[in-house]
């Protein structure tokens, strides 16, 4: 199975498990980018999401690609219901982000520069999602595509 493909299998599972299918299901792309530190961006076109781009760089261990991905769902969620979770070009998050990330399991904590940060997941929600699918085969999928 391609990366991507294991990518949208994840985002199906939680979509499933915590938005009861709601979510549209976006397109996904790897990139290699040095520029961008989590290298996670959601680009919409005539009012659909249509891709994820997720810099491989970002993706080291299953907790920060669950992290990830539930942090970009949020902001799939939030734009979908119409919220604006962001400000500062999408950079800074907001208590609207901060509310729907906490009802959604993550453990968000502030800072003055970017708002709201995820930086953490409730140990049950990880289970239930690592009870599902293992993320071995996407950290294990990395690993080869970086020794290309």
């Amino acid at each position: 199975m391609y990366l991507e493909e294991e990518m949208e299998q994840l985002y199906k599972i939680i979509n499933k498990r915590l938005y009861n299918n709601d979510l549209p299901v976006p397109y996904f792309r790897m990139h290699n980018a040095r520029y961008r530190k989590k290298g996670w961006n959601i680009q919409y076109k005539q009012n659909k999401v249509c891709q994820i781009d997720i810099n491989q760089k970002s993706l080291d261990n299953d907790k920060n690609i669950v992290l990830e991905m539930l942090h970009q769902m949020v902001h799939i969620y939030c734009w979908k219901q119409n919220k604006k979770d962001t400000s500062r070009g999408g950079q800074y998050h907001n208590k609207i982000f901060r509310d729907i990330a906490n009802e959604k399991g993550l453990v968000v904590d502030y800072n003055k520069n970017s708002g709201y940060q995820v930086i953490d997941i409730s140990t049950s929600l990880m289970e239930e999602i690592l009870s599902e699918m293992s993320i071995e085969k996407i950290l294990d999928n990395i690993k080869k595509m970086r020794r290309l």
